[in-house]
């Protein structure tokens, strides 16, 4: 950008200004109109440039334009941000931050105007000069950018139009600075409730999981029927919990894919196996067609749950009795699995926004039918991680619905995966070899029922519910490994791990978090910490012992190179 005081062809003679007696009179006015015209379309520039950044940034840039459409004598801009004041003086292409007192003295009184004001400063840091005060329009009150002149005749009237858009394009640019600072906050905040509300929700599941585990061990057949009701209420428990985390993690692109060549009918099996309480319990009839020698590059318990969560609102919406179809196959280049019912469909005017957040595509079920509306939007979510795509047809209510799922195949073609039989979780534990363990917990509940499902492993457990005891604890009874709350009273589970490692040195037990925070950042403070494993609860018995036998092995390693 020039001054509006250049010609816009190259070698010409600059504009002429001549004071009448009236005003200020143009020598040249088709010339003027064309720079006018000129600056303005280089101001409109502004909000584009702006997009995405900061107040302070936004300003930097509202008065670099400035500067060049008025190379004048200087360009102030003051906005109140907040709890702070943004304050910024530039002149000659430098910033002047030792001159912005006196120049806010100069000016006090001329800022907080409702309309533009002329004034003119007979001296101070910037010499003699006139300067044009135009308030940020839509923050009028808020703040105003000025234009300093040694010109005598200095604003002109298109100097004014060109000040005015410039003030207004800044304003709009620090009035969507201001929206997505206030979304940001306010998703911060959203994330923080969530991850309290998962810790507060699975504490509590924590002690009835591990009570319905130690009923199945102990065979009491009295309370069968009872214990399938709550196993079934739980998981609608945890699938909700889970649901609820998983949308906050994956919508700001905290998702971390375990991805690998992998056989599409792998996650397909894997993906119906998790469904299946729901398929079988309201007895409908399910057919699968998924080939051998499908392969993807993705993570297989991401696209586990993408299967899952399509079979699960596809069960949800047919009528008991129904039937489900899972359909695999390639397509132009790309993997193809199509889940189909013939339920009660979808309407046509619901299908283009069936995979929002909160939106239950068959409203006519929704007093009957329980979900938060976040299934379909995390299977969006994931699919799109995987560099794939999701689409929904259905002929209208009472027609069914069919999902379909692409993704890009992979290269290689490997063999399936052949994955070992089911054992009994407990009794492949008993074979391990002994422990001593110690559960720290505040929650009694939890503590007693973890350690009596790990003493039927044939371990030696003892149980502590603070930090005092739990440091106690470990000193006299030197575990192999110690299981640790996060969320404990006084001193959180991470400064009792080192404050254990610093006190035990190489005799410190193998260390487990087992804890309601699921966060990435957690893992990450769980890992540096020194925690070998960090499960949430409630945990399966498998991940358990799991953790339990490496934890055990990793101390035996360090201790024993």
């Amino acid at each position: 950008m020039r001054a509006s005081g250049e010609d816009d062809e190259g070698g010409g003679e600059p504009a002429r200004f001549a004071t009448g007696a009236t005003g200020i009179e143009t020598v040249d006015a088709p010339a003027q109109l064309r720079l006018l015209l000129r600056d303005l379309l280089a101001l409109l520039a502004l909000p584009a440039m702006c997009n995405g950044r900061g107040p302070r940034e936004t300003l930097t840039l509202a008065l670099d334009a400035l500067e060049a459409v008025f190379p004048e004598a200087f360009v102030y801009a003051r906005v109140n941000w907040s709890d702070e004041a943004i304050e910024l003086l530039r002149r000659d292409g430098h910033d002047e931050p030792a001159a912005l007192a006196e120049v806010r003295e100069a000016l006090a009184g001329c800022l907080d105007h409702g309309a533009p004001t002329v004034v003119s400063l007979p001296g101070g840091p910037l010499g003699a000069v006139r300067a044009a005060v135009v308030p940020l329009a839509l923050l009028a009150e808020r703040g105003a950018i000025v234009v300093g002149s040694r010109r005598l005749d200095f604003p002109d009237p298109n100097a004014m139009i060109l000040l005015r858009a410039a003030a207004s394009l800044a304003a709009s640019s620090l009035g969507t600075a201001r929206a997505l600072a206030e979304r940001e906050r306010a998703s911060r905040a959203k994330d923080e409730f969530l991850a309290m509300l998962g810790h507060e929700l699975r504490n509590p599941l924590a002690p009835i999981v591990t009570a319905m585990e130690l009923l199945r061990e102990r065979g009491d057949l009295g309370q069968r029927r009872e214990l399938r009701i709550i196993e079934r209420q739980v998981g609608h428990l945890l699938r909700l919990v889970d649901d609820l985390l998983d949308i906050s993690r994956i919508t700001r692109g905290k998702v971390d894919l375990a991805r690998r060549p992998l056989e599409v009918a792998a996650f397909v099996a894997r993906g119906i196996e998790m469904a299946s309480p729901l398929v079988e319990q309201r007895r409908h009839h399910l057919r699968v067609e998924a080939p051998a020698g499908l392969v993807v590059d993705g993570d297989e318990t991401r696209l586990a749950q993408v299967v899952s969560n399509l079979l699960s609102n596809a069960a949800k919406y047919t009528p008991p009795g129904g039937h489900l179809e899972v359909l695999a196959g390639a397509e132009d280049g790309a993997a193809v699995v199509c889940v189909r019912d013939d339920g009660d469909g979808v309407a046509p005017d619901l299908l283009p926004c069936m995979f929002d957040i909160f939106v239950r595509g068959r409203a006519e079920l929704s007093q009957r039918e329980g979900g938060l509306g976040l299934g379909l939007t995390i299977v969006k979510n994931l699919v799109h991680l995987h560099g794939g795509e999701v689409s929904a047809r259905s002929d209208g209510p009472g027609a069914g619905c069919e999902v379909s799922v692409r993704l890009p195949l992979h290269r290689a073609r490997v063999a399936a995966e052949r994955r070992p039989p089911a054992a009994d979780d407990l009794a492949r534990a008993r074979e391990g070899r002994a422990l001593r363990l110690v559960v720290v917990d505040d929650n009694e509940d939890a503590a007693q029922l973890l350690a009596e499902l790990l003493r039927l492993a044939g371990h030696d457990v003892t149980v502590a519910h603070d930090c005092a005891r739990a440091l106690a604890a470990v000193e006299e009874r030197r575990p192999d490994v110690a299981i640790l709350d996060l969320g404990l009273p006084v001193m959180d589970g991470w400064e009792l791990a080192a404050l254990i490692r610093a006190r035990l040195g190489d005799a410190a037990p193998g260390l487990i978090a087992l804890t309601g925070y699921g966060q990435e950042g957690d893992r990450a403070r769980s890992a540096a910490a020194g925690f070998g494993s960090h499960l949430v609860k409630p945990v399966g018995v498998a991940e358990l012992f799991e953790a339990v036998a490496a934890a055990a092995r990793a101390r035996g390693a360090k201790r024993d190179p």
